[in-house]
């Protein structure tokens, strides 16, 4: 049984940005908060005829176990007209610089999805900012 905790070193906002050469944009914003709460959006700009930006929003709560980050959203509480990203069973890995590398290079906490229920967040890389 995995015992259900909010370590401080996890919380914060993570963020992935791809820009496109042409102009396009995505982005990905996960913010977990220090009450067992997350937020997360999805924003997409593609440049062509017809394109509309999008914006897709997930809520819930979060726990950890070492470095793994376990996602629940529950149906009647955070799903709603805006907020429609089930992350329920969702979950995502916690890495930072090892305490073993001795380098002076700058390496920023990071999480990566892994077995997601939204099939397009699998294997996004999110770094803390």
């Amino acid at each position: 049984m995995i015992e259900t905790q909010i370590q401080s070193e996890h919380i914060g906002i993570y963020q992935a940005i791809y820009n496109m050469n042409d102009g396009a944009q995505i982005k990905y914003t996960l913010t977990l908060n220090e009450n067992g709460t997350f937020n997360f959006h999805f924003y997409r700009k593609l440049i062509c005829e017809g394109c509309i930006e999008e914006n897709n929003y997930g809520r819930g709560t979060w726990f950890s176990d070492q470095k793994l980050i376990y996602f629940k959203t529950l149906i009647e509480n955070d799903l709603n007209e805006n907020y429609k990203l089930n992350f329920q069973n969702s979950k995502a890995r916690f890495d930072r610089k090892s305490s073993r590398n001795k380098s002076q290079e700058i390496v920023p906490d990071r999480l990566r999805f892994y077995e997601p229920e939204i099939f397009w967040v699998e294997g996004t890389e999110l770094t803390r900012i």
